[in-house]
Protein backbone atom coordinates (compact mmCIF):
# COMPACT_ATOMS: atom_id res chain seq x y z
CA UNK A 1 0.00 0.00 0.00
CA UNK A 2 3.09 2.38 0.87
CA UNK A 3 4.60 1.71 -2.90
CA UNK A 4 1.17 2.90 -4.38
CA UNK A 5 0.86 6.29 -2.14
CA UNK A 6 4.43 6.80 -2.81
CA UNK A 7 4.00 6.43 -6.58
CA UNK A 8 0.95 8.28 -6.93
CA UNK A 9 2.72 11.05 -5.21
CA UNK A 10 5.51 11.22 -7.91
CA UNK A 11 3.02 11.16 -10.51
CA UNK A 12 1.50 14.23 -8.54
CA UNK A 13 4.79 15.59 -8.28
CA UNK A 14 6.10 15.05 -11.64
CA UNK A 15 2.47 16.64 -12.83
CA UNK A 16 3.24 19.54 -11.15
CA UNK A 17 6.62 20.40 -12.48
CA UNK A 18 4.91 20.06 -15.98
CA UNK A 19 2.70 23.01 -15.39
CA UNK A 20 5.12 25.27 -14.03
CA UNK A 21 7.57 24.18 -17.15
CA UNK A 22 4.67 24.99 -19.21
CA UNK A 23 3.93 28.08 -17.23
CA UNK A 24 7.69 29.38 -17.68
CA UNK A 25 7.50 28.37 -21.29
CA UNK A 26 4.40 30.82 -22.17
CA UNK A 27 5.62 33.58 -19.91
CA UNK A 28 8.93 33.45 -22.00
CA UNK A 29 7.13 32.75 -25.43
CA UNK A 30 4.82 35.94 -24.72
CA UNK A 31 7.80 38.22 -23.80
CA UNK A 32 9.90 37.45 -26.83
CA UNK A 33 6.53 38.35 -29.02
CA UNK A 34 5.98 40.94 -27.50
CA UNK A 35 10.30 42.28 -27.55
CA UNK A 36 9.82 41.48 -31.16
CA UNK A 37 6.43 43.46 -32.09
CA UNK A 38 3.93 40.72 -32.11
CA UNK A 39 1.27 39.72 -29.73
CA UNK A 40 -0.84 42.83 -28.98
CA UNK A 41 -0.77 46.56 -30.02
CA UNK A 42 2.25 48.01 -31.10
CA UNK A 43 1.25 51.18 -29.58
CA UNK A 44 0.49 49.40 -25.66
CA UNK A 45 -2.21 48.15 -24.06
CA UNK A 46 -4.54 51.00 -25.01
CA UNK A 47 -5.15 49.78 -28.54
CA UNK A 48 -4.46 52.89 -30.25
CA UNK A 49 -2.86 52.62 -33.24
CA UNK A 50 0.67 54.46 -33.81
CA UNK A 51 0.24 55.03 -37.57
CA UNK A 52 -2.31 57.41 -39.21
CA UNK A 53 -3.62 58.25 -42.41
CA UNK A 54 -3.71 62.02 -44.23
CA UNK A 55 -5.63 63.78 -46.35
CA UNK A 56 -8.60 66.13 -46.69
CA UNK A 57 -10.94 67.71 -49.01
CA UNK A 58 -10.56 69.14 -52.95
CA UNK A 59 -12.40 71.70 -54.23
CA UNK A 60 -12.82 73.29 -57.73
CA UNK A 61 -10.88 70.12 -59.44
CA UNK A 62 -12.29 69.90 -62.99
CA UNK A 63 -9.21 68.01 -64.67
CA UNK A 64 -7.06 65.51 -63.81
CA UNK A 65 -3.12 66.13 -63.21
CA UNK A 66 -3.06 67.36 -60.02
CA UNK A 67 -0.45 65.55 -57.80
CA UNK A 68 0.34 66.37 -54.26
CA UNK A 69 2.90 65.47 -52.04
CA UNK A 70 3.97 65.35 -48.35
CA UNK A 71 8.37 64.67 -48.88
CA UNK A 72 7.70 61.36 -48.29
CA UNK A 73 4.78 60.01 -50.87
CA UNK A 74 3.11 61.65 -53.79
CA UNK A 75 -1.03 61.13 -54.88
CA UNK A 76 -2.44 61.71 -58.02
CA UNK A 77 -5.58 63.42 -57.71
CA UNK A 78 -8.32 62.18 -60.31
CA UNK A 79 -10.88 64.62 -61.89
CA UNK A 80 -13.50 65.87 -60.24
CA UNK A 81 -12.39 64.46 -57.16
CA UNK A 82 -13.88 66.26 -53.97
CA UNK A 83 -11.10 64.49 -51.26
CA UNK A 84 -8.19 62.70 -51.19
CA UNK A 85 -5.99 60.18 -48.94
CA UNK A 86 -1.90 59.47 -49.15
CA UNK A 87 -2.00 55.51 -50.05
CA UNK A 88 0.88 54.86 -46.81
CA UNK A 89 0.00 56.00 -43.44
CA UNK A 90 2.60 57.81 -41.51
CA UNK A 91 3.91 57.11 -38.45
CA UNK A 92 2.98 58.97 -35.03
CA UNK A 93 4.88 62.17 -34.56
CA UNK A 94 5.89 62.62 -38.21
CA UNK A 95 5.68 66.26 -39.56
CA UNK A 96 3.94 66.60 -42.63
CA UNK A 97 4.34 69.67 -45.18
CA UNK A 98 1.40 69.28 -48.23
CA UNK A 99 2.05 70.51 -51.39
CA UNK A 100 1.04 70.51 -54.44
CA UNK A 101 3.84 68.81 -57.09
CA UNK A 102 2.03 69.08 -60.37
CA UNK A 103 -0.44 71.26 -61.45
CA UNK A 104 -3.14 69.82 -64.12
CA UNK A 105 -3.82 71.92 -67.21
CA UNK A 106 -5.63 74.94 -67.05
CA UNK A 107 -6.49 74.94 -63.08
CA UNK A 108 -3.68 76.13 -60.56
CA UNK A 109 -4.58 74.81 -56.63
CA UNK A 110 -3.53 75.68 -53.41
CA UNK A 111 -3.13 73.75 -50.58
CA UNK A 112 -4.13 75.15 -47.11
CA UNK A 113 -3.85 73.33 -43.51
CA UNK A 114 -1.03 71.57 -45.13
CA UNK A 115 1.65 71.91 -42.70
CA UNK A 116 1.55 70.12 -39.25
CA UNK A 117 1.99 66.94 -37.08
CA UNK A 118 0.46 63.30 -36.65
CA UNK A 119 0.24 62.97 -33.13
CA UNK A 120 -3.02 61.50 -32.14
CA UNK A 121 -5.28 60.88 -34.68
CA UNK A 122 -5.77 60.58 -38.57
CA UNK A 123 -5.98 63.90 -40.46
CA UNK A 124 -8.95 64.78 -42.51
CA UNK A 125 -8.45 68.61 -42.93
CA UNK A 126 -6.18 69.77 -45.56
CA UNK A 127 -8.00 71.74 -47.89
CA UNK A 128 -6.89 71.74 -51.55
CA UNK A 129 -8.57 74.63 -53.67
CA UNK A 130 -8.49 74.28 -57.74
CA UNK A 131 -9.12 77.07 -59.90
CA UNK A 132 -9.29 78.20 -63.42
CA UNK A 133 -5.54 79.33 -64.31
CA UNK A 134 -4.41 81.57 -67.38
CA UNK A 135 -6.77 84.08 -66.98
CA UNK A 136 -7.21 87.91 -66.75
CA UNK A 137 -9.77 89.55 -64.15
CA UNK A 138 -10.19 93.37 -63.01
CA UNK A 139 -9.98 93.70 -59.34
CA UNK A 140 -11.09 96.81 -58.72
CA UNK A 141 -11.38 100.00 -61.43
CA UNK A 142 -14.90 100.72 -63.79
CA UNK A 143 -15.04 99.28 -67.37
CA UNK A 144 -14.53 101.68 -69.62
CA UNK A 145 -12.28 103.27 -67.25
CA UNK A 146 -12.95 106.87 -65.72
CA UNK A 147 -10.77 108.56 -63.28
CA UNK A 148 -12.10 109.83 -60.03
CA UNK A 149 -11.40 109.20 -56.11
CA UNK A 150 -14.31 107.03 -55.00
CA UNK A 151 -13.72 104.17 -52.25
CA UNK A 152 -16.41 101.12 -52.63
CA UNK A 153 -16.22 97.37 -54.17
CA UNK A 154 -14.90 96.68 -57.01
CA UNK A 155 -16.09 98.32 -60.14
CA UNK A 156 -17.76 100.98 -58.29
CA UNK A 157 -14.27 102.15 -56.99
CA UNK A 158 -12.28 104.95 -58.77
CA UNK A 159 -8.41 105.69 -58.96
CA UNK A 160 -6.72 108.67 -60.71
CA UNK A 161 -3.39 106.80 -62.19
CA UNK A 162 -2.57 103.73 -60.14
CA UNK A 163 1.04 104.06 -60.14
CA UNK A 164 2.46 101.40 -57.76
CA UNK A 165 1.50 98.14 -55.98
CA UNK A 166 2.41 95.63 -53.00
CA UNK A 167 0.43 92.70 -51.77
CA UNK A 168 0.57 91.35 -48.31
CA UNK A 169 0.73 87.83 -47.08
CA UNK A 170 -3.21 88.74 -45.75
CA UNK A 171 -4.09 88.90 -49.61
CA UNK A 172 -4.72 92.84 -48.93
CA UNK A 173 -3.53 95.11 -51.78
CA UNK A 174 -2.31 98.51 -50.71
CA UNK A 175 -2.20 101.09 -53.92
CA UNK A 176 -0.32 104.05 -54.71
CA UNK A 177 -3.03 106.41 -56.18
CA UNK A 178 -0.57 109.13 -57.91
CA UNK A 179 -2.81 111.66 -58.85
CA UNK A 180 -5.39 111.15 -55.67
CA UNK A 181 -1.73 111.93 -53.21
CA UNK A 182 -3.31 108.65 -51.32
CA UNK A 183 -2.52 104.58 -50.64
CA UNK A 184 -5.92 103.17 -51.25
CA UNK A 185 -6.78 99.64 -49.22
CA UNK A 186 -7.91 96.75 -51.09
CA UNK A 187 -9.74 93.74 -49.01
CA UNK A 188 -9.67 90.39 -50.28
CA UNK A 189 -13.30 90.48 -51.23
CA UNK A 190 -12.53 94.00 -53.47
CA UNK A 191 -13.52 96.58 -51.06
CA UNK A 192 -11.59 99.82 -51.80
CA UNK A 193 -10.51 102.08 -48.73
CA UNK A 194 -8.41 104.61 -48.40
CA UNK A 195 -5.35 103.47 -46.05
CA UNK A 196 -3.42 106.59 -45.68
CA UNK A 197 -3.29 110.60 -47.05
CA UNK A 198 -5.62 112.97 -47.26
CA UNK A 199 -6.00 113.69 -50.64
CA UNK A 200 -3.89 117.34 -50.61
CA UNK A 201 -0.18 117.94 -51.22
CA UNK A 202 1.94 118.14 -48.41
CA UNK A 203 4.38 116.04 -46.38
CA UNK A 204 2.83 115.84 -43.06
CA UNK A 205 3.19 112.62 -40.43
CA UNK A 206 0.18 111.68 -38.19
CA UNK A 207 -2.49 109.56 -38.23
CA UNK A 208 -3.65 108.11 -41.54
CA UNK A 209 -6.61 110.34 -42.42
CA UNK A 210 -4.06 113.31 -41.73
CA UNK A 211 -0.99 112.49 -43.33
CA UNK A 212 -0.40 114.21 -46.39
CA UNK A 213 1.55 112.96 -49.40
CA UNK A 214 2.94 114.20 -52.94
CA UNK A 215 3.46 112.10 -55.96
CA UNK A 216 3.88 108.73 -54.82
CA UNK A 217 6.05 106.41 -57.38
CA UNK A 218 6.79 103.06 -55.22
CA UNK A 219 5.00 101.10 -52.59
CA UNK A 220 6.57 97.73 -50.61
CA UNK A 221 4.82 95.81 -47.68
CA UNK A 222 6.61 93.66 -44.93
CA UNK A 223 5.37 90.51 -42.99
CA UNK A 224 3.87 93.25 -40.14
CA UNK A 225 1.99 94.94 -43.17
CA UNK A 226 3.96 98.30 -42.54
CA UNK A 227 3.50 99.64 -45.86
CA UNK A 228 7.13 101.51 -47.23
CA UNK A 229 6.22 104.79 -49.38
CA UNK A 230 8.48 105.81 -52.28
CA UNK A 231 7.01 109.97 -51.63
CA UNK A 232 8.82 111.07 -55.13
CA UNK A 233 7.48 114.73 -55.11
CA UNK A 234 8.69 114.86 -51.47
CA UNK A 235 12.20 113.14 -52.27
CA UNK A 236 11.36 111.39 -48.96
CA UNK A 237 10.46 107.05 -48.03
CA UNK A 238 8.00 107.37 -45.77
CA UNK A 239 6.69 104.46 -43.72
CA UNK A 240 2.85 103.76 -43.00
CA UNK A 241 2.15 101.35 -39.80
CA UNK A 242 -0.36 98.56 -39.86
CA UNK A 243 -2.72 101.28 -38.00
CA UNK A 244 -1.96 103.79 -40.52
CA UNK A 245 0.46 105.89 -38.65
CA UNK A 246 2.77 107.65 -41.26
CA UNK A 247 6.22 109.01 -40.78
CA UNK A 248 9.43 109.40 -42.36
CA UNK A 249 12.13 107.05 -42.62
CA UNK A 250 14.46 108.48 -44.35
CA UNK A 251 14.95 112.03 -46.82
CA UNK A 252 13.99 115.40 -46.77
CA UNK A 253 12.11 118.03 -48.98
CA UNK A 254 14.59 118.62 -51.21
CA UNK A 255 16.16 117.02 -53.99
CA UNK A 256 19.60 116.17 -53.59
CA UNK A 257 22.10 112.87 -52.90
CA UNK A 258 23.52 112.30 -49.87
CA UNK A 259 23.87 109.08 -47.77
CA UNK A 260 23.62 109.47 -43.95
CA UNK A 261 21.08 108.82 -41.47
CA UNK A 262 17.54 109.21 -41.41
CA UNK A 263 16.35 112.69 -42.48
CA UNK A 264 20.16 113.54 -42.90
CA UNK A 265 19.75 111.66 -46.00
CA UNK A 266 18.61 113.13 -49.24
CA UNK A 267 16.92 111.36 -52.56
CA UNK A 268 15.89 113.10 -55.65
CA UNK A 269 12.56 111.23 -56.84
CA UNK A 270 12.89 107.83 -55.65
CA UNK A 271 11.04 105.37 -57.19
CA UNK A 272 11.04 101.83 -56.77
CA UNK A 273 10.92 100.63 -53.30
CA UNK A 274 11.67 96.98 -51.98
CA UNK A 275 12.75 94.72 -48.76
CA UNK A 276 14.85 92.29 -48.06
CA UNK A 277 14.45 89.38 -45.59
CA UNK A 278 16.46 91.51 -42.96
CA UNK A 279 14.02 94.19 -43.71
CA UNK A 280 16.65 96.54 -45.66
CA UNK A 281 14.68 98.87 -47.78
CA UNK A 282 15.88 99.54 -51.20
CA UNK A 283 14.92 102.11 -53.43
CA UNK A 284 15.81 103.58 -57.00
CA UNK A 285 16.26 107.26 -57.76
CA UNK A 286 14.80 108.01 -60.97
CA UNK A 287 16.54 111.31 -61.60
CA UNK A 288 19.99 110.71 -59.71
CA UNK A 289 20.11 106.97 -61.72
CA UNK A 290 21.51 104.99 -58.21
CA UNK A 291 20.39 102.62 -55.94
CA UNK A 292 20.18 103.36 -52.28
CA UNK A 293 19.86 100.74 -49.18
CA UNK A 294 17.98 101.98 -46.19
CA UNK A 295 18.63 99.86 -42.88
CA UNK A 296 16.03 99.41 -40.60
CA UNK A 297 17.47 102.18 -38.38
CA UNK A 298 17.32 104.58 -41.15
CA UNK A 299 21.12 104.84 -42.37
CA UNK A 300 21.49 105.14 -46.06
CA UNK A 301 24.12 103.98 -48.92
CA UNK A 302 24.45 104.11 -52.39
CA UNK A 303 25.18 100.23 -53.30
CA UNK A 304 25.56 101.37 -56.80
CA UNK A 305 25.34 103.57 -59.88
CA UNK A 306 26.63 107.54 -60.21
CA UNK A 307 24.56 109.28 -63.19
CA UNK A 308 22.43 108.29 -65.83
CA UNK A 309 24.04 106.74 -68.62
CA UNK A 310 24.30 102.76 -69.88
CA UNK A 311 27.93 101.28 -68.34
CA UNK A 312 27.98 98.04 -66.85
CA UNK A 313 30.52 97.48 -63.81
CA UNK A 314 31.73 97.91 -60.49
CA UNK A 315 29.51 99.90 -57.81
CA UNK A 316 30.43 103.93 -58.59
CA UNK A 317 31.09 103.08 -61.92
CA UNK A 318 28.00 101.69 -63.16
CA UNK A 319 25.30 103.87 -64.81
CA UNK A 320 21.94 103.46 -65.02
CA UNK A 321 19.08 105.90 -66.73
CA UNK A 322 15.44 105.96 -64.91
CA UNK A 323 15.56 103.11 -63.12
CA UNK A 324 12.23 102.23 -61.52
CA UNK A 325 10.96 99.09 -60.09
CA UNK A 326 13.13 96.31 -58.29
CA UNK A 327 13.07 93.71 -56.48
CA UNK A 328 15.74 91.33 -54.37
CA UNK A 329 16.22 87.82 -54.93
CA UNK A 330 16.95 85.22 -51.87
CA UNK A 331 20.57 84.82 -52.81
CA UNK A 332 20.68 88.90 -51.90
CA UNK A 333 20.66 90.01 -56.08
CA UNK A 334 18.93 92.75 -57.20
CA UNK A 335 17.29 93.28 -60.12
CA UNK A 336 16.09 96.41 -61.86
CA UNK A 337 13.76 97.66 -64.50
CA UNK A 338 15.97 99.86 -65.59
CA UNK A 339 13.66 102.15 -67.65
CA UNK A 340 15.12 104.28 -69.81
CA UNK A 341 17.65 102.03 -70.87
CA UNK A 342 15.31 99.10 -72.25
CA UNK A 343 17.08 96.54 -70.08
CA UNK A 344 16.46 94.57 -66.54
CA UNK A 345 20.01 95.22 -64.59
CA UNK A 346 21.55 93.01 -62.01
CA UNK A 347 23.52 94.28 -58.84
CA UNK A 348 25.37 91.36 -56.84
CA UNK A 349 26.17 91.61 -52.96
CA UNK A 350 29.62 93.18 -54.14
CA UNK A 351 27.76 96.16 -56.30
CA UNK A 352 28.79 94.82 -59.56
CA UNK A 353 26.45 95.45 -62.23
CA UNK A 354 25.31 93.45 -65.18
CA UNK A 355 22.92 93.43 -67.81
CA UNK A 356 20.56 90.45 -67.65
CA UNK A 357 18.04 90.89 -70.33
CA UNK A 358 17.20 93.10 -73.32
CA UNK A 359 19.55 95.47 -75.51
CA UNK A 360 20.25 98.93 -74.26
CA UNK A 361 18.59 101.85 -75.79
CA UNK A 362 16.85 99.37 -78.10
CA UNK A 363 13.08 99.71 -78.24
CA UNK A 364 10.89 97.19 -79.48
CA UNK A 365 9.27 93.67 -78.90
CA UNK A 366 11.22 90.54 -78.93
CA UNK A 367 11.29 87.34 -76.91
CA UNK A 368 14.89 85.46 -76.57
CA UNK A 369 17.98 85.27 -74.27
CA UNK A 370 19.82 87.85 -73.33
CA UNK A 371 21.30 89.51 -76.35
CA UNK A 372 18.09 89.53 -78.31
CA UNK A 373 14.84 90.15 -76.19
CA UNK A 374 13.95 93.85 -76.38
CA UNK A 375 11.39 95.63 -73.99
CA UNK A 376 9.37 99.32 -74.39
CA UNK A 377 9.67 100.73 -70.80
CA UNK A 378 9.86 98.18 -68.71
CA UNK A 379 8.78 99.89 -65.47
CA UNK A 380 8.16 97.39 -62.71
CA UNK A 381 9.63 93.37 -61.41
CA UNK A 382 8.60 90.93 -59.18
CA UNK A 383 9.74 87.51 -58.62
CA UNK A 384 7.53 84.73 -58.74
CA UNK A 385 7.00 81.30 -57.07
CA UNK A 386 9.23 80.12 -59.19
CA UNK A 387 11.90 82.39 -59.31
CA UNK A 388 11.62 83.98 -62.70
CA UNK A 389 11.15 87.35 -63.12
CA UNK A 390 7.93 89.25 -63.99
CA UNK A 391 8.08 92.31 -65.98
CA UNK A 392 5.40 94.85 -66.82
CA UNK A 393 6.09 95.80 -69.97
CA UNK A 394 4.34 99.39 -70.42
CA UNK A 395 4.71 100.38 -73.81
CA UNK A 396 4.28 96.69 -74.98
CA UNK A 397 1.01 96.88 -72.97
CA UNK A 398 2.57 93.57 -71.90
CA UNK A 399 3.44 91.17 -69.14
CA UNK A 400 6.92 89.12 -69.51
CA UNK A 401 8.89 86.80 -67.83
CA UNK A 402 12.01 86.65 -67.56
CA UNK A 403 14.40 83.29 -65.99
CA UNK A 404 17.58 83.81 -64.07
CA UNK A 405 19.45 82.99 -66.98
CA UNK A 406 17.88 85.59 -68.92
CA UNK A 407 15.64 84.23 -71.35
CA UNK A 408 12.62 86.56 -72.21
CA UNK A 409 9.37 85.34 -73.02
CA UNK A 410 6.21 86.96 -73.01
CA UNK A 411 2.86 86.13 -70.57
CA UNK A 412 0.14 88.74 -71.59
CA UNK A 413 0.39 90.83 -74.89
CA UNK A 414 -2.72 91.21 -77.38
CA UNK A 415 -2.16 91.64 -81.11
CA UNK A 416 0.40 93.73 -81.99
CA UNK A 417 -1.04 97.22 -83.24
CA UNK A 418 2.41 99.25 -84.57
CA UNK A 419 5.29 99.36 -82.20
CA UNK A 420 3.22 98.06 -79.08
CA UNK A 421 0.71 95.65 -78.15
CA UNK A 422 -3.27 96.40 -78.55
CA UNK A 423 -4.05 98.60 -75.89
CA UNK A 424 -7.01 97.30 -74.54
CA UNK A 425 -9.47 96.89 -71.12
CA UNK A 426 -10.58 93.02 -71.49
CA UNK A 427 -10.83 90.21 -69.01
CA UNK A 428 -10.23 86.82 -70.41
CA UNK A 429 -7.46 84.31 -71.06
CA UNK A 430 -3.65 85.00 -71.50
CA UNK A 431 -4.31 85.12 -75.14
CA UNK A 432 -7.28 87.20 -75.47
CA UNK A 433 -7.10 89.63 -72.38
CA UNK A 434 -5.63 93.47 -73.12
CA UNK A 435 -3.80 95.88 -70.96
CA UNK A 436 -3.36 99.09 -70.30
CA UNK A 437 0.20 100.65 -69.67
CA UNK A 438 0.48 97.94 -66.43
CA UNK A 439 2.63 100.01 -64.77
CA UNK A 440 2.71 98.65 -60.94
CA UNK A 441 3.19 95.05 -61.05
CA UNK A 442 3.10 92.93 -57.21
CA UNK A 443 2.97 89.01 -56.93
CA UNK A 444 1.27 87.13 -54.32
CA UNK A 445 2.20 84.00 -52.18
CA UNK A 446 0.12 82.15 -53.68
CA UNK A 447 1.90 83.43 -57.40
CA UNK A 448 -1.00 85.60 -58.40
CA UNK A 449 0.19 88.53 -60.37
CA UNK A 450 -1.40 92.09 -59.54
CA UNK A 451 -1.58 95.17 -61.99
CA UNK A 452 -1.81 98.69 -61.45
CA UNK A 453 -2.68 100.07 -64.98
CA UNK A 454 -2.01 103.64 -65.98
CA UNK A 455 -4.51 103.37 -68.71
CA UNK A 456 -7.49 101.59 -67.51
CA UNK A 457 -7.28 103.14 -64.23
CA UNK A 458 -7.65 99.77 -62.64
CA UNK A 459 -6.20 96.99 -60.35
CA UNK A 460 -6.04 93.69 -62.56
CA UNK A 461 -5.23 90.06 -61.66
CA UNK A 462 -3.24 87.43 -63.60
CA UNK A 463 -3.36 83.78 -62.55
CA UNK A 464 -0.90 82.49 -64.61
Amino acid sequence: MKKIINFKYYIFQMQTKKVRTLFILGALSSSLLTACGGGGSSAGSTGTPSTYTLGGSISGLVASGLVLSDGTQTAAIPANASSWTFTNSRASGASYNVTVQTQPTGERCTVTSGTGTLSAASVSSVAVACFAAGVVSTVAGPNPATSGYVDGVGSSAKFNFPAAIAVAASGNIYVADWYNNVVRKILPNGTVSTFAGTGLHGANNGAGTLATFNGINGLAVDAAENVYVADGGNNMIRKIDSTGFVSTLAGSLYPAEADGLGTAASFTDPWGITLDASANVYVSEYFNGVIRKITPSGNVTTIAGSTNGYVDGAKGAAKFANPKGLVVSSAGIIYVADEANEVIRAIDAQGNVTTLAGLPNRIGYADGNTTSALFHLPNAIALDTQNNLIVSDSLNNAVRKVTLAGVVTTMIRATPDGAGGTLGFVDGTLANAKLGFPDGLAIDTAGNIFLAERTNLAIRKIIP
